[in-house]
């Protein structure tokens, strides 16, 4: 809260273009998943005072590919549940086509990891917005 600028792509992000088919530019777009506060396995570590204490929690900040997934999939779940008849190239379409390149002072959103500001290898098409992509105007809707 109040950090500027936000968002950054975290260098521990996955970049493009896929490493399966070169010709696909990938990421689609990116999510917050730098300290997230998340549910944990409560009989799991979740910190350590010294080396014998072991501290267990029901939550956890953590960080990463896991903790993106979970916003991007609600974004979807919640376009689905608007637009029950959209496939998911149209859902997908919707959450890259409004999606943000510029960070919360109105500039390219930066990579942290390797250059500024990040490509589209990078971040994809930009910061996902769901207020935005509940009314993309013009979605992409392709069947295979």
């Amino acid at each position: 809260m109040g950090t500027k600028p936000a968002q950054l792509v975290a260098a521990y992000s996955s970049r493009g273009p896929s490493l399966i088919y070169p010709d696909i530019l990938k990421p689609d777009f990116i999510a917050p998943g730098t300290k997230v506060l998340a549910a944990w396995v409560p009989d799991q570590s979740a910190a350590a005072i010294g080396h014998n204490l072991q501290l267990s929690s029901d939550y956890n900040i953590l960080q990463g590919t896991s903790m993106a997934c979970p916003h991007a999939s609600r974004v979807a779940a919640l376009l689905k549940g608007v637009y029950p008849e959209w496939i998911p190239s149209a859902i997908q379409s919707a959450m890259m086509t409004t999606a943000n390149p510029l960070d919360n002072t109105n500039k390219p959103i930066s990579d942290n990891g390797y250059s500024y500001p990040a490509t589209p290898f990078q971040m994809g098409s930009g910061h996902i917005d769901p207020n935005k992509a509940l009314e993309p105007g013009l979605i992409y809707d392709a069947s295979p």
